[in-house]
């Protein structure tokens, strides 16, 4: 498949847009799938299977790769403190607590 010169610039026009604008959430409920993400990983570490059910599907897919994210998030900044501003917590379950 070739890529035509005009789908290249949009794609890169597009990718440099979202990476200036980082901080800016692409959907107005990510911040709910941030934190139903973290609750979710929350209770699996504990053992609190029942509570793992916080949405129906496409739920379990978003809180999936949010939660594991927010984990990434957390072991990052365990290696390199001060990176993320996020002040490092013992363990991950108190990690999870502070998002």
């Amino acid at each position: 498949m070739k890529l035509s010169p005009l789908s290249l610039w949009i794609f890169l026009v597009s990718l440099t847009l979202r990476v200036l604008e980082i901080t800016i959430p692409l959907n107005t409920d990510e911040a709910l799938w941030l934190s139903r993400g973290t609750l979710f990983f929350k209770n699996l570490f504990d053992g609190n299977l029942a509570k793992t059910f916080l949405r129906h599907h496409p739920g379990v897919t978003n809180m999936w790769l949010t939660g594991s994210g927010m984990i990434f998030n957390c072991w990052l900044d365990k290696l390199f403190p001060g990176l993320l501003n996020m002040n490092p917590s013992p363990n991950l379950n108190a990690c999870l607590n502070t998002i």
